[in-house]
C-alpha cells in the first residue's frame, strides 16, 4: 500500500518535472541539486564551495508555489510561500512536493498548489525588499537533520532545522512519550474490567 503510493508520488513528480521543464528550461539539474546538497552535507563550506553554489543561483531559477484556492490561511508573497515570516522556495521539485503535503492544513484535505519559477536573484530582491529571510529547500520532518540554504542580508549561509545529536535526543524523548501514554492506557483498560473493580463497601 506505502509502496504504490509512494510510486504513484514518484510519477507525479516526473510528470510535473517534464511540465515544468518544458515551461522553463532553466530550472537546476538533478546533478546541480545533487551538487548544492553535497556541499551542504560537509561540515565545513570553503569560499570556493559558495562560489560553486552562488554560481548556479546566478544561473538558475527557484522553484516558488501557492496555494491554488483561497481561505487556506496560507500567506503569500510574490507567489512564494511565507511559513514563520520566511519565504520559501526549491531548487527541486521533490522537496517542494514533501514541503507542501507538510504545510497543508490538519483536516482541510487536498489542497491543490499551483508551482512555478522565479529567477533566484529575484526571490534574492524580494527578499530583501520585505526584510525577510528566504529558506531555500527547507527540510521536512523526514528530512530534518539536512542542512539548508538561508539568504539574509545578502548573506548565504547553511544552517539545521535540528542538529543530529538534538534529533537523537527528540527521538528518544518521543519513544519514552509513547510508550508512557501506552503504558498508561494498558493500566486504563485494566482497571476497567469487571476482574478488576473493587467490591462495594458497606
Amino acid at each position: 500500500m506505502a509502496q504504490n503510493r509512494r510510486r504513484k508520488e514518484r510519477e507525479i513528480i516526473a510528470r510535473m518535472k517534464n511540465e515544468m521543464i518544458e515551461q522553463d528550461g532553466n530550472m537546476p539539474t538533478d546533478e546541480e541539486v545533487a551538487t548544492i546538497k553535497s556541499l551542504l552535507a560537509l561540515p565545513h563550506r570553503t569560499e570556493e564551495d559558495w562560489c560553486v553554489i552562488k554560481d548556479i543561483f546566478d544561473r538558475r531559477n527557484l522553484i516558488c508555489m501557492e496555494p491554488g484556492v483561497d481561505g487556506t490561511g496560507i500567506e503569500v508573497i510574490e507567489h512564494f510561500t511565507v511559513r514563520n515570516g520566511r519565504l520559501i522556495a526549491f531548487t527541486n521539485l521533490e522537496d517542494a512536493m514533501g514541503y507542501m503535503k507538510e504545510i497543508t492544513p490538519k483536516g482541510r484535505g487536498v489542497i491543490p498548489f499551483q508551482f512555478g519559477t522565479r529567477p533566484f536573484l529575484e526571490a534574492f530582491e524580494i527578499a530583501d525588499e520585505e526584510s525577510m529571510e528566504l529558506y531555500i529547500d527547507p527540510p521536512t520532518e523526514e528530512r530534518i537533520t539536512e542542512k539548508y540554504i538561508s539568504y539574509k542580508d545578502e548573506r548565504l549561509s547553511a544552517v539545521w532545522a535540528v542538529k543530529p545529536a538534538m534529533a537523537e535526543v527528540m527521538h528518544r524523548l518521543m519513544k519514552l512519550r509513547e510508550r508512557a501514554l501506552s503504558e498508561a492506557d494498558g493500566e486504563q483498560r485494566d482497571q476497567q474490567m469487571p476482574g478488576n473493580q473493587k467490591p462495594n463497601e458497606e
